[in-house]
This record gives structure tokens, C-alpha cells and sequence, in this order.
């Protein structure tokens, strides 16, 4: 397989501030072997600099446990920010980050690590999925930068997440993975 552990990963956001806090974790591990286990949680976090239009996003009124009108359709569970900052800090220790624009998540991550006296562990190389799929199609039939990360899935043959996935930090996780192995499997 590779020479590290890989964790495809996404964080929905209170935001694209840089003082934004992931409200919801979606990550797959997949160790040396191959075997996959999966982090998904919801956080606890204040909302008091969070951005209206970035909460609907990723549609946090109708799918956080704590503020959902209706029961969510997912059963992962609410965690506060210390105890997600802990599983974070675990699950992806000494693994590659792999996701569709890693850099994003890690900012995110990364400081709420630091909040709770903890440190970000992942490996300092991380993986982009799109620029990644997009120089692997041929030039004849990849756009301009910047590529529309749907347009660059479909490209290699993986079509975008289902609308009740999509915008969810497990679902577009998944997604992130399955572009990888497109990419990986066809280079092979």
C-alpha cells in the first residue's frame, strides 16, 4: 500500500475565517495493511464568531444534533471540543491527510488541537485530491485551473456525493477517498 497510514478527511465549519472551528469531522483511516476505520463526530462549539452563510453550507441547522429541529439522520455522536481535539489528535497521528483541499481542514484542526494542549501529528506532507486527479487526466481533456473539484471527480470516473452526503465531513471524506484510489488505481 504506502508507506504511511492515509486519512482521507473533511471538517464542515462555522465558517472560511481564520478563526473558523470545525463543527463536524468526518475522517477515514486506512492503515499499512489497508484496513479502514472511520472518525465521525459533531462538536460542540460556540457560535459567536461563526459565519450564517458558511453554517448553511454545511446545512448545520438541520443536521447538528444539538440545534436539528428533527432527529439527524446520522448517529455520530456530539463530542465538546476537547474530547474531539483528543480523538483528532489519535486518529490521524503520523498518517498523510489526504482531502479535497487538506490545507483547509489542517488550519482548522490544528488550532483546536493547540486550544486543548494537544499537537497535530498528521504527517507534514498533505495530499490535494483535485490537483492530484486533474494532472492525472490527459491534457486534451482537463480544464483551466482552477478546477471545480466535482468536475475533476467525474473526470476520473468517481461521480460527486449524493445530495443528502454532499457538504457533510463523511461524506465528501468518502468522496476524497474514492477520487484517491481512482487516481492511484489507474496509475498503476
Amino acid at each position: 500500500m504506502t508507506a504511511r497510514a492515509l486519512v482521507f478527511l473533511d471538517t464542515e465549519t462555522t465558517g472560511l475565517r481564520h478563526d473558523r472551528r470545525a463543527w463536524e469531522v468526518g475522517a477515514i483511516r486506512r492503515d499499512l495493511e489497508g484496513k479502514e476505520t472511520t472518525l465521525h463526530l459533531f462538536v460542540d462549539v460556540p457560535l459567536d464568531d461563526a459565519d450564517l452563510n458558511g453554517l448553511r453550507v454545511g446545512r448545520f441547522y438541520d443536521r447538528h444534533p444539538y440545534f436539528a429541529d428533527t432527529e439527524p439522520a446520522c448517529s455520530a455522536e456530539v463530542a465538546t471540543e476537547a474530547e474531539a481535539a483528543r480523538a483528532v489528535e489519535r486518529f490521524t497521528r503520523g498518517a498523510v491527510l489526504v482531502g479535497n483541499n487538506p490545507a483547509y481542514d489542517a488550519a482548522t484542526l490544528d488550532p483546536m488541537l493547540r486550544r486543548h494542549g494537544l499537537l497535530p501529528a498528521w504527517h507534514y506532507q498533505l495530499i490535494d485530491v483535485v490537483p492530484l486527479a486533474a494532472g492525472y487526466v490527459p491534457r486534451t481533456r482537463r480544464p483551466a485551473p482552477p478546477w471545480r473539484s466535482v468536475d475533476v471527480g467525474m473526470m476520473v470516473g468517481v461521480a460527486p456525493p449524493a445530495e443528502d452526503a454532499a457538504h457533510t465531513a463523511l461524506g465528501d471524506a468518502r468522496w476524497v477517498r474514492d477520487v484517491f484510489d481512482a487516481v492511484v488505481r489507474g496509475v498503476r
